[in-house]
């Protein structure tokens, strides 16, 4: 489980997930519709 939205340390009223897209590399993009920003999850590195 990963954090989304603002950085950690930071607080928002609400994060609503709007879209969600996937890569074959494994990078996973999600909308953040309250925030009006977009987080970005990577792979482990191996």
């Amino acid at each position: 489980m990963v954090q989304l939205g603002l950085a950690p340390g930071t607080e928002a009223e609400q994060v609503d997930r709007e879209g969600i897209a996937a890569r074959e590399d494994g990078a996973i993009w999600v909308a953040n519709e309250e925030e009006g920003s977009v987080s970005l999850v990577l792979p482990l590195a191996e």
